[in-house]
């Protein structure tokens, strides 16, 4: 695709229930009073169905047992994020947060992992290359916290209340699960201001 070579993309903090307790509730009980008992199949078949047909290990909604509070979860991510400078003086997300935001889901929608819990979190960042020093401030200092309020507040302006929601060029959004050609079509809408 032209143009492709100027994509830069980063993860963005959005708690879809903050509400969730920070030890997190039982998966089924939380779907179950959210959209009720007959709702929760149709879902789970539905997104097992749209996984597999683009080859992505998923869970069922049924297999997974734990719904987490992500807030710690954002925190890292965001602690995982920095900007530096390409050869052309352009801003660019680094890799790391990447490579622990995929670790991410793929440890809870494709084994069930609590990314809520602090151990789990720090054998993901591990995993991806993250530093520890880097892990614990993300954990214990203000500015990734911060960092996630932040960007829950722009989500929460640019009324974003779906996920996942994918931002282009700053203009507009895709919201919820979209096969690779809608995708396609939005970076290139993004790509040339279309």
């Amino acid at each position: 695709m032209d143009g492709a070579e100027q994509l830069n993309w980063r993860f963005g903090a959005f708690e879809l229930d903050p509400s969730v307790p920070a030890e997190g509730v039982p998966w089924a009980e939380y779907l179950e009073e959210k959209y009720g008992p007959d709702a929760v199949a149709g879902m789970s078949e539905s997104l097992r169905r749209a996984a597999a047909a683009d080859g992505l290990p998923l869970l069922g909604l049924d297999e997974v047992r734990h719904r987490p509070n992500t807030f710690l979860a954002h925190r890292l991510l965001a602690g995982a994020l920095e900007e530096r400078e390409d050869e052309k003086g352009e801003l660019v997300h680094q890799e790391l947060q990447r490579r622990l935001g995929l670790g991410l889901l793929s440890a809870y929608w494709g084994r069930g992992e609590d990314i809520g819990d602090r151990e789990v979190l720090e054998r993901l960042a591990a995993a991806a290359g993250m530093p520890p020093a880097r892990v614990v401030a993300a954990f214990e200092d203000d500015l990734a916290a911060t960092a996630v309020r932040l960007d829950e507040r722009r989500a929460a302006r640019l009324g974003i209340r779906a996920v996942p929601t994918f931002m282009f060029g700053r203009r507009f959004a895709v919201s919820g699960a979209q096969r690779a050609e809608a995708l396609a079509d939005a970076v290139r809408r993004g790509l040339t201001g279309a």
